[in-house]
């Protein structure tokens, strides 16, 4: 048995199926709030890695690799100084730094 997957994900849709719609909306609920928690968890960890005056690298959307430095480490995204000189928000988790 697998202590990280105790229960297997066919398991656990049939006992799913038979639940009433108000417990599917409690788990729902739990999920969500555990997925949240990870994703916040994923994000500070991330955010730990970067300091101002890091050179960084992040992929554009038009799919461009853009270069600068950051300026600031905020919750979620990055304020970095392109090499032109223009300001961008980047979200961390595309940010790469550069050593």
């Amino acid at each position: 048995m697998n202590l990280t997957k105790p229960f297997e994900i066919p398991e656990l849709i049939c006992a799913f199926q038979k639940m009433e719609e108000a417990e599917l909306l409690f788990i729902n609920k739990e999920l969500v709030k555990i997925i949240k928690s990870k994703r916040k968890q994923k994000t500070t960890e991330q955010s730990r890695q970067f300091f101002p005056g890091d050179r960084v690298s992040w992929v554009s959307r038009r799919g461009i690799t853009d270069y600068g430095r950051v300026e600031k480490v905020n919750r979620i995204t990055l304020k970095v100084k392109r090499d032109d000189g223009s300001l961008w928000n980047v979200h961390i988790s595309g940010v790469k730094k550069i050593v």
